[in-house]
């Protein structure tokens, strides 16, 4: 068995070892997107103009909206067809007694 550092898989395709970073890079931008919405969440949720809607984050801004996700999932592959994008909810927040 060969050990292989961390982060890094064998290709299917070469055999050969490599950084599993590279190998999938969309699946990078989709967690770069997912936590920029986790960043832009903290600003929005007070805003009642995104309150229980779904937001669609590209390069660390709102780049759409919409009471449906599938509505927005639609809208969103049609202007970034190769592009990614993360599409969250807003929640109300709770109300304090």
């Amino acid at each position: 068995m060969v050990r292989h550092p961390k982060n890094s898989v064998e290709s299917p395709i070469t055999g050969k070892a490599g950084d599993s970073r590279h190998l999938f890079p969309a699946a990078d931008q989709y967690k770069r997107e997912r936590d920029n919405f986790r960043r832009i969440k903290e600003d929005l949720v007070n805003d009642p103009e995104f309150q229980e809607k779904f937001i669609a984050v590209h390069d660390n801004k709102v780049v759409g909206t919409s009471d449906e996700r599938l509505e927005l999932s639609i809208e969103m592959s049609k202007k970034f067809p190769k592009g990614s994008y993360f599409i969250g909810k807003i929640y109300t927040p709770p109300k304090g007694n």
